[in-house]
């Protein structure tokens, strides 16, 4: 325990790997309903634009609806291992080192941070665990309650500063409300590109539109997460584009 160590001491901390069982069942979950939308979606547009030759009887019409949902199927089922094993490999690569007057975090596809003691202005805590603040907001470290000896850790940073209990809703933090949220948006985009009449249209994309802008603003302003990453989010300036232009021809065309 942190009485064991000697004050000048610095000791690398991990994440806890019993507690990545919990990641990989919330991100299949997540990718498991984003897949249902989708595949919802394709179907839909599929079947409405058809010709309907296999409701007479004409199964092999079948077949290229299929080949394409089975590619769109295997798709997703490639990505999504590839991204849970970049996760894996992110989890158990997260390093902190926390000396006498100073944090590290190493942890790849982030640059490190180096938090110095005289630096933090107060330290948060709540059910995620501690957060370090500085005085600029772009300077702010997360300490997740999911590393292995995070008790140590709190401890030891006990000793800078006492850290002050932050009360937060528990719903703000529910892997539910994140479901929820992707289902809603999944939703809207299903009844936006199928819609054919004015009022459905505005009523699900102006909420999808929106939407879509918190999300580009939230991962911009957060301090946590990698410019490369940053960057990458802008691509959804494309369906945005798309969306606002449907939205304005909705409007001006009302029917």
């Amino acid at each position: 325990m942190s009485g064991q160590l000697a004050r000048n001491s610095v000791k690398t901390y991990r994440f806890a790997p019993e507690a990545f069982e919990t990641v990989r069942k919330r991100l299949t979950l997540v990718q498991t309903i984003t897949f249902v939308g989708v595949l919802t979606l394709l179907i839909a547009t599929d079947f409405k634009s058809a010709d309907r030759e296999w409701l007479q009887g004409s199964l092999l019409s079948l077949l290229p609806h299929v080949l394409a949902l089975t590619f769109v199927g295997a798709l997703f089922f490639f990505s999504f291992r590839r991204s849970l094993k970049k996760q894996r490999e992110n989890w158990f690569a997260y390093e902190l080192l926390v000396g006498e007057d100073f944090v590290i975090r190493r942890m790849p596809g982030l640059s490190e941070m180096e938090i110095r003691r005289e630096e933090v202005v107060a330290i948060r805590q709540d059910a995620q665990g501690l957060t370090l603040e500085t005085s600029s907001k772009q300077r702010t470290l997360g300490v997740p309650s999911t590393l292995e000896e995070f008790d140590e850790v709190r401890a030891r940073l006990s000793e800078w500063m006492t850290p002050t209990e932050v009360r937060r809703a528990r719903w703000k933090h529910s892997p539910s409300l994140v479901y929820g949220v992707i289902i809603v948006e999944l939703g809207l985009f299903i009844v936006f590109f199928l819609s054919t009449k004015s009022w459905p249209l505005v009523c699900s994309g102006a909420p999808l539109f929106g939407g879509l802008i918190w999300s580009v603003v939230l991962v911009q302003r957060s301090a946590q997460l990698a410019p490369k990453m940053k960057r990458t989010m802008w691509i959804i300036l494309l369906p945005l584009t798309a969306i606002g232009f449907r939205l304005v021809e909705a409007i001006r065309n009302w029917r």
